[in-house]
């Protein structure tokens, strides 16, 4: 059992922001509607990223589109560049304990305008690499951080970094920070979780770091608490958006067993999050209250097979009317928008260009498996599976915004 106090420690106050969003879900629970991808986006394309011995790639993590180029980060530690029609390039992989490498990677950051590469290493170093992998520079963790594992990091107006990091104890805390070149902290600010049981379980529940997205100048900084904030280019940190649960909002004690349950009565959101000018897409674990829950046959190592639930629900909020709405499945055990622009995968964006571009990715298997399922009749997905081989590389969705 844990109680949870968020402090802010070391902190400017922030700034008065009277367009603060309120995003009512207590209100849509119980409401839903399938949703059209063209109602959003102008068009949509996919790109085959070409695999060889030297392009494989791992387990996505996360995929940057700018100047051109694609940038795949994997859960391998490295990042796989191609361009734009799918083409390799190149790998960039400089893990050591060299002055110019770093030791894994927390935090990954593409900058919009050069392709320059920042990543966040758990020792709390940043390095910076241009687009061809050539070191740039190094910033050394604030001398006055003496614990933490890292776990985020984007640059901000083209000379300062956002961090965020976590310590886990009885007492836990999860902060995020600002600092300089010279890695001098400019602001920090700090959230304390104090758990009453010396339990790992309930310790790790209430370890929720910082995550960090971008919207166009501005990093947006997304918390345990209901509020998604901003940080401008002049560190100016205002409220954006906060998340109205209601009555289905989860109880401050709750156990670990509760936060894992798939039917316990409680809404919680997911560290999804994508924004565009007009909208802000949103995901929710709906546990018990779930209508649609998505049940999938896993096969076990011993051969045997069990039925896996996610209770999750997707939502968008449109940021100029104020309206949240639920979506429902497009088709059974799919989350995500209609493709009516060319009939292809249901499709729900994971990651923004600075452009406005949505995007997201498709494993090759799952690929040739739904384009065999009968319920998509797009030429251009049936040409694509045609070609593909179960263990290709990825196939990435771009969309075109209006």
């Amino acid at each position: 059992m844990a109680a949870l106090l968020f402090i802010v420690v070391a902190c400017a106050p922030r700034k008065s922001n009277k367009d603060i969003k309120v995003i009512a879900l207590e209100r849509e629970v119980g409401r839903g509607s399938v949703e059209k991808l063209s109602d959003y986006v102008k068009d949509i394309r996919y790109v085959v990223l070409e695999t060889n011995d030297s392009s494989i790639l791992g387990n996505i993590v996360s995929v940057f589109y700018e100047k051109k180029l694609i940038y795949v980060q994997d859960n391998n530690n490295l990042c796989k560049i191609f361009d734009e029609s799918g083409r390799y390039l190149r790998t960039f992989k400089r893990i050591g304990r060299g002055p110019q490498e770093y030791l894994d990677i927390r935090g990954f950051d593409v900058n919009e305008e050069n392709g320059d590469i920042c990543i966040l290493s758990y020792d709390g170093q940043i390095k910076e690499y241009d687009c061809n992998g050539n070191f740039i520079k190094n910033i050394p963790r604030p001398m006055q951080l003496k614990k933490g594992t890292y776990w985020d990091c984007k640059k901000i107006d083209g000379k300062n970094y956002i961090v965020s990091t976590f310590t886990m104890s009885e007492v836990s805390e999860t902060k995020y920070f600002v600092c300089d070149v010279s890695s001098n902290i400019l602001k920090e600010v700090t959230h304390v979780t104090k758990t009453k049981a010396a339990d790992a379980r309930n310790n790790m529940m209430n370890i929720d770091p910082d995550r960090f997205y971008r919207y166009g100048d501005d990093i947006r900084i997304v918390s345990k608490n209901d509020t998604i904030f901003s940080i401008d280019k002049n560190l100016q940190i205002t409220d954006k958006y906060i998340m109205d649960f209601g009555k289905y909002r989860q109880s401050p004690d709750m156990s670990a067993e509760d936060w894992i349950s798939t039917d316990k009565m409680f809404i919680s959101k997911l560290p999804m999050y994508c924004e565009t000018d007009d909208y802000l897409f949103l995901a929710f674990n709906f546990r018990g209250f779930a209508t649609e829950p998505v049940e999938k046959v896993m096969k076990l190592p011993d051969g045997s097979e069990s039925v896996r639930k996610w209770p999750y629900v997707y939502g968008i909020f449109n940021k100029k009317s104020g309206k949240l709405s639920l979506l429902n499945q497009p088709y059974k055990g799919e989350l995500g928008l209609l493709n009516d622009i060319n009939n292809g995968f249901v499709f729900w964006p994971r990651f923004r260009s600075s452009k406005g571009e949505m995007i997201t990715c498709y494993n090759a298997l799952n690929f040739i498996e739904n384009a065999a399922s009968g319920k998509y009749d797009s030429p251009v997905i049936k040409e694509i599976a045609a070609k593909l081989r179960e263990n290709d590389n990825p196939v990435v969705a771009i969309t075109t915004p209006f």
